[in-house]
C-alpha cells in the first residue's frame, strides 16, 4: 500500500504522484505480465495435451468424432466380408472389400444368365440393377420374378414331384432356393 506522508511543499506533492505513479505502472506492468504468462502457460499445456492426444479444441474433438465413425464403419464393412478380418491396414481391407463386391457382382450376373435360360420370357435388366450409379436396393419386383421362375420350373405341383428319392433333378432343371 502507499504511504500517505505529510506534504510540505508542492515539491514533495509532485515528487509523491512520481512515486505513486511508478507504482502503479510497476503493478499494471506486473498484471500485464501475469496475464501474458499465464496465456504462454496455455499455450504450452495445450501442445502438450495435444501430444497426449487429448483434444484443444472443438475443431479437434469433431475431427476426432469423424474418425471414429469412420472407424467403425470401416469394423462393420470388415465383419461382412469373408475372410477381411484378419487384413490389417484400411487401404487393404478396401481393396479386399472390393475385390469381394466385384465377385458378389459376377456371380450375381452370372446366375441371372442361367435363370434367364430357364425362362427365356423374363427380362433381366442386369446392367441397370449393377449400375455404378444405381445407388437403390434391388426393387421389390426383384423377388417377384425369382419367385414365378421358382413356380413356373417347378411347375404347380411343388417342387419334389420333379426329384428322385436322393433329391437330384432331372436335366435341364434348376433348383433355387430363396
Amino acid at each position: 500500500m502507499l504511504k500517505l506522508t505529510k506534504i510540505r511543499e508542492p515539491r514533495n506533492i509532485l515528487v509523491s504522484l512520481q512515486r505513486v505513479m511508478i507504482r502503479v505502472r510497476l503493478q499494471l506492468n506486473l498484471v500485464k505480465m501475469d496475464l501474458k504468462l499465464r496465456m504462454l502457460l496455455r499455450k504450452i499445456i495445450s501442445i502438450f495435451e495435444a501430444r497426449r492426444g487429448q483434444a484443444t479444441n472443438s475443431h479437434s474433438l469433431a475431427e476426432r468424432v469423424r474418425r471414429e465413425k469412420i472407424s467403425e464403419r470401416m469394423k462393420f464393412l470388415q465383419e461382412l466380408v469373408p475372410g477381411c478380418s484378419k487384413v490389417t491396414g484400411k487401404a487393404v481391407m478396401l481393396d479386399e472389400i472390393i475385390n469381394y463386391v466385384q465377385s458378389l457382382q459376377r456371380q450375381v450376373e452370372f446366375l441371372s444368365m442361367k435363370l434367364a435360360t430357364v425362362n427365356p420370357r423374363l427380362d433381366f435388366n442386369i446392367e441397370g440393377i449393377l449400375a455404378k450409379d444405381n445407388h437403390q436396393q434391388i426393387p421389390s419386383g426383384w423377388d417377384d420374378e425369382l419367385h414365378n421362375v421358382v413356380q413356373m420350373s417347378y411347375g404347380a405341383n411343388g417342387p419334389f414331384n420333379n426329384q428322385d428319392l436322393n433329391g437330384s433333378l432331372p436335366p435341364g432343371h434348376m433348383k433355387v432356393e430363396l
